[in-house]
């Protein structure tokens, strides 16, 4: 069932995203490890540069989009931190959507 056909306001009571099976999987193996809050900022100063977008405004993104999660998946199949459908990682030349 379509949830968002119900009502415009429907999305507000969607699921969280879904968890990548990647994540899952390594982290029952102990090898799954986000990033420090350091290196966090490190990367999100280091898009900033280069993309002339506020460091705030892509840790809002970030944190809203995936939660922090490099390996997210949503239902509709945005990937990545920024949730980027596979039709735009392909229009930006995104080579590895999960990848911070």
């Amino acid at each position: 069932m379509d949830i968002y056909a119900l009502s415009p306001h429907a999305h507000l009571l969607a699921q969280p995203r879904m968890v990548s099976p990647l994540v899952v999987q390594e982290a029952i193996q102990g090898r799954y490890q986000l990033p420090s809050q350091a290196q966090w900022q490190d990367i999100i100063e280091d898009s900033s540069k280069i993309s002339g977008v506020d460091a705030k405004l892509i840790a809002a993104v970030i944190k809203v989009e995936s939660n922090n999660n490099p390996q997210a998946i949503s239902p509709k199949g945005a990937q990545g931190l920024m949730q980027l459908m596979p039709s735009t990682q392909t229009y930006l030349g995104v080579l590895d959507p999960f990848d911070p």
